[in-house]
């Protein structure tokens, strides 16, 4: 009987795990379908955050010159690099990425064209290059990047966006500042202000947009560590040098670079030292070893002088002066930032 029984109710249990079955079905599929609409409505959200549209992709055909041989150029070389639309109908990108380009062609995201372009401005000191674009290139485009009027600070989260090997399409990486500081900028071995972050930025990367939490762009990719060296130091070119060069630009109609004293100073922080040139015990600031014959200080500045005060700011022992809170730079970031 009980064996008779439980085969009676066997269907029953059956029908109510068939009808369990049936209304958990009925609810995935009710979540599929939100989650499939919520996708649709979330596909540009990431665009509309960034202006990833005004990022192209650079060709260039390099013809460099020989020096051996002045009267012939050494075999070209072709290499692709990133840039992006700013206000003007322009594209900024990095000097080394079109330096000496015999050719010189861009291309928007998600096209299959190449427009030629022409080099307008070249800053080798900032590592950084203005282009123009064939009318055709503009027709049915839309957005440009703008750029923030705050530096960045520690921590802050940064996104690069370039065209890095590995690849042909547009390639996003994200990391944090890591650092502020003057730097030696490689192409032309000069130092001026730059962001050190840990975002990747790979050959290709140079001439990207980086970008804040804002969707505003605080520099420029440029450089990176060698692997060998450190791991995960990678540098923009922030945004004071950026609109220094396109000022300059725009006010000179080319770039005249960025001013420097011509001078070599010693820091000052031995205390016999600043009592053989007697100096104060409160006094401070650097000593001038040498001055440029050529350089703009020639007349004014001698070996053995003093440097204390530059634009009412007072320079330390060390060279820097207080640029934000806990924040030291050297002085001189103080004398690039003026114009010829």
């Amino acid at each position: 009987m009980l064996i008779r029984q439980n085969s009676r109710e066997e269907p029953a249990a059956t029908a109510s795990t068939s009808r369990r079955k049936k209304g958990k079905t009925s609810r995935n599929k009710g979540r599929q379908l939100e989650a499939e609409i919520q996708e649709v409505d979330d596909a540009d959200d990431f665009h509309d955050f960034l202006p990833l549209c005004a990022v192209v992709k650079v060709f260039t055909t390099h013809s460099y010159p020989h020096f051996s041989l002045p009267w012939q150029k050494r075999r070209q070389i072709k290499s692709s690099g990133t840039g992006f639309i700013i206000d003007g109908q322009r594209v900024l990108t990095n000097a080394h990425c079109v330096e000496y380009g015999s050719q010189v062609q861009v291309k928007r995201r998600g096209s299959d064209t190449k427009y030629a372009a022409k080099v307008e401005a070249l800053g080798f000191e900032c590592d950084l290059a203005l282009l123009s674009v064939e009318d055709d290139f503009w027709t049915g485009g839309d957005g440009i990047v703008k750029f923030s009027k705050k530096m960045p600070t520690f921590g802050r989260e940064v996104c690069c966006a370039g065209y890095p090997i590995g690849g042909e399409t547009l390639s996003v990486t994200d990391g944090v500042v890591s650092r502020i500081e003057v730097t030696s900028y490689t192409n032309a071995q000069a130092a001026l202000l730059g962001v050190q972050i840990d975002a990747a930025i790979n050959p290709g990367n140079s001439g990207g947009p980086a970008f804040n939490t804002e969707g505003l762009c605080v520099g420029v990719a440029f450089q990176s560590m060698n692997a060998s060296e450190a791991e995960n130091i990678a540098y923009i070119i922030p945004v004071p040098v950026v609109d220094h060069f396109l000022r300059d630009v725009k006010t000179n109609g080319s770039y005249t670079g960025f001013p420097r004293l011509g001078i070599s100073v010693q820091g000052m922080e031995n205390t016999s030292l600043r009592r053989a040139h007697q100096m104060d015990s409160g006094a401070k600031g650097v000593l001038v070893r040498n001055v440029l014959p050529t350089g703009c200080m020639r007349d004014v500045l001698k070996p053995t002088d003093v440097v204390t005060h530059i634009g009412g700011e007072s320079i330390g022992n060390d060279g820097t002066f207080v640029w934000r809170k806990h924040e030291r730079m050297a002085f001189s970031w103080l004398v690039s930032q003026k114009f010829f």
